[in-house]
C-alpha cells in the first residue's frame, strides 16, 4: 500500500486519540506493522503520539 506525503489523512490516521489507535489496530489485524509517521513539532508531538495513542495500543510511553 502506498501513501502519498499526506499519508496519515489518506490512511485515515486523522480523528480522536481513541479513533487513530483504533484505526492502527484495524492495520495489525490485517498484519500491517509498520508505519511512517511525522510529528510537527516532532519532540512535542511524538511525547503526544506515545502518551495518547500508544498507551491505547498496550504501549507505554518511554520516559521522559
Amino acid at each position: 500500500m502506498r501513501r502519498g506525503t499526506n499519508g496519515g489523512t489518506a490512511a485515515g490516521l486523522v480523528g480522536s486519540y481513541r479513533q487513530v489507535a483504533d484505526r492502527i489496530r484495524r492495520f495489525n489485524d490485517i498484519s500491517i506493522e509498520t508505519f511512517m509517521l511525522q510529528f510537527r513539532p516532532f519532540e512535542a508531538e511524538m511525547r503526544r503520539f506515545a502518551a495518547e495513542v500508544m498507551s491505547r495500543l498496550g504501549h507505554a510511553p518511554a520516559a521522559t
